[in-house]
């Protein structure tokens, strides 16, 4: 069964190191790892280590663009639930050569993906995807809704960034 290694310390206190991630990529049945760390250096180390089929993919949108200079082609974000054509855009320029544009888009979205992953966390991310047209749902126990005052923060923050956006 193929496995993909998590490496995930803001929730699991664990950062997996260089060391156990070359000796885990030459195991039959672990084909990758998503990494949520953000670390570019550590990603850096990790693409250097791990054999070229080996799927080294990024978690978190604060280094996609970095890690796309690094070889790394695959991510799974959770800004991409709020706003999936930003993301997808980034990468899409960068590989057609567009460095300008990918970088741009890039820094445009940094002040959201920092509010969704970071400041208002997951009822932030919910209210963002409302907020983009997009079904968040319902925050769950024991979690609770962002207050009027964040909403109109992430609304304001989502609005500027749309505003600046340019996609072609």
């Amino acid at each position: 069964m193929p496995i993909l290694i998590y490496n995930v310390p803001k929730f699991t206190g664990v950062n997996i190191k260089a060391d156990a991630v070359e000796v885990l990529s030459d195991h039959a049945n672990i084909i990758g790892m998503k990494d949520s760390t953000g670390d570019v250096p550590q990603l850096a180390t990790f693409k250097r280590i791990v054999p070229e089929d080996f799927n080294l993919i990024v978690g978190t949108a604060s280094a996609l663009f970095p890690v796309l200079t690094l070889g790394v082609d695959a991510a799974i974000l959770a800004l991409a639930n709020c706003n999936p054509i930003e993301c997808a855009k980034v990468q899409e320029f960068y590989e057609a050569g567009d460095i300008l544009a990918a970088r741009e888009i890039y820094q445009t979205m940094f002040p959201v993906n920092t509010a969704v992953t970071g400041t208002y966390g997951i009822p932030g991310l919910k209210y963002a995807c409302d907020l983009m047209g997009y079904q968040g749902g319902f925050v769950r126990s024991p979690m609770l809704e962002i207050s009027q005052d964040d909403k109109s923060k992430m609304k304001n923050i989502i609005d500027e960034a749309m505003i600046n956006i340019r996609i072609s």
